[in-house]
């Protein structure tokens, strides 16, 4: 059984990803202290809110070792919303540097974006995690900041197809998901699975 940590800093959906996790057959647990985060199969980074309440993580010296100790071994880690904007060197909203294991700023976006939202299908096809959706299937956004599309991505970003909003990045051990998997239904587990499947490789 793999190790599926959750890390809680205050600004995730926690319950309802651990539901989600343990519908697609991946039971997930909390991280209750940094050293089971060296342990874990997949680490990830949840994110509801704003990144003003999350900057104390850097603050935090024996967290940020262990995550970037992590990182350093390319270990497998996922962002979601707000957690794949941490990702980035600098997140306007905060005012603050992110985690800096992704180029880029992590900008306001002129309209706040929220509600249900197409994925550019043949990108999906593309990136082999089209696995039990329909072409017109749905997900969940709530969102006022958008990291951006870096050009050296190893696999490009999955787009809205009518808003051209980043939507999904992947890079070597990293993957961010800018709307809410846990928030968007059957279809949401489904492109989770598949992420963690045909991506991940757990």
């Amino acid at each position: 059984m793999k190790n599926i940590k959750i890390l809680n800093y205050g600004n995730g959906n926690i319950g309802s990803l651990i539901n989600v996790f343990n519908f697609i057959g991946y039971p997930a647990s909390v991280v209750t202290n940094y050293e089971q985060i060296s342990k874990a199969d997949l680490l990830v980074l949840p994110g509801v809110g704003s990144a003003v309440s999350s900057s104390f993580i850097f603050d935090d010296k024996a967290l940020m070792e262990q995550l970037n100790l992590f990182n350093e071994k390319n270990n497998p880690i996922l962002g979601i919303c707000l957690g794949a904007q941490l990702l980035f060197e600098y997140l306007e909203e905060s005012k603050s540097h992110g985690f800096s294991w992704e180029r880029g700023i992590v900008k306001k976006m002129n309209f706040y974006n929220t509600g249900w939202s197409e994925l550019n299908w043949n990108q999906l096809v593309n990136y082999k995690i089209h696995s039990g959706l329909k072409i017109n299937d749905c997900f969940y956004f709530n969102h006022g900041y958008m990291f951006p599309n870096n050009e050296d991505f190893i696999q490009k970003v999955v787009f809205d197809k009518s808003l051209t909003i980043p939507s999904i990045y992947f890079n070597g051990n990293l993957c961010g998901i800018q709307f809410h998997p846990e928030k968007s239904q059957l279809q949401g587990t489904k492109i989770l699975k598949n992420i963690l499947k045909f991506y991940y490789d757990i």
